[in-house]
């Protein structure tokens, strides 16, 4: 277990990382306060459950990531003697109009590295969305034997859990190290701005990042349609 939790420990850190040349995407660098029109908000029409729609804010986050959409989460019930006791799915960290890093040297880089290790979440969630548990999945670049699955453990544990319908507890614990941040919606399920998008705005360029890298897919076009065949191939 502790050589799998120092893998996954490696590919997150913010260590260097030479560029991948078969990277399928650019990365376009966009205000922080345009998000919401770049990237896909989850929505009745993406499938995404009433409780995750919207964006969010990942307030505190201490890597260079900012925003995130579950628009690409296809999510089912899981039932239990026919009554559904929680629900579950896949997000695709590294697909277009999902993930808002920072325009920055560590941004890029972990932009890069998310692709190259093929992250994705199993997102579990219960009923009625109030407690998630998120499960990371890494699918290794040539050189590694074996994909990454990280259970639940006393070594590794990631929930989220609901303060009020617009936010969540983030609580990571990774190899003895915890931290705490909060995921704040942005922007509802109709996309309207909520009132912590002014918030969001004013904390982000006090911390002198403005502006956003956001993946675009180059093997086709595919605008709002996910996932793009960058991350499907």
């Amino acid at each position: 277990m502790k050589s799998v939790l120092f893998a996954i420990s490696l590919a997150l850190t913010t260590q260097a990382m030479a560029a991948d040349e078969s990277y399928p995407y650019t990365l376009e660098s966009v205000p922080y306060r345009d998000i919401d029109q770049r990237l896909v908000i989850g929505s009745d029409a993406t499938g995404t459950p009433a409780p995750l729609q919207g964006l969010w804010w990942m307030d505190g986050n201490p890597q260079a990531d900012e925003v995130m959409s579950f628009a690409n989460a296809a999510f089912k019930d899981i039932e239990f003697d026919g009554q559904v006791v929680g629900h579950e799915a896949t997000l695709v960290v590294y697909d277009e109009g999902i993930w808002a890093w920072h325009d920055s040297d560590e941004g890029e880089r972990q932009a890069r590295k998310a692709y190259k290790w093929r992250l994705v979440y199993h997102l579990v969630f219960n009923a009625d969305y109030t407690h998630g548990k998120i499960e990371p999945i890494l699918d290794p670049p040539e050189g590694f034997r074996f994909g990454i699955r990280i259970p639940r453990n006393p070594l590794a544990n990631f929930t989220m859990d609901q303060v009020n319908q617009d936010e969540y507890v983030r609580d990571t614990r990774l190899l003895g190290k915890s931290n705490q941040y909060r995921f704040r919606r942005i922007v509802d399920g109709q996309g309207n701005r909520l009132p912590t998008y002014d918030s969001f705005v004013k904390t982000v360029e006090s911390d002198g990042v403005p502006n956003a890298l956001l993946p675009l897919c180059t093997l086709e076009n595919t605008s709002q349609v996910l996932p793009t065949v960058c991350a499907t191939r």
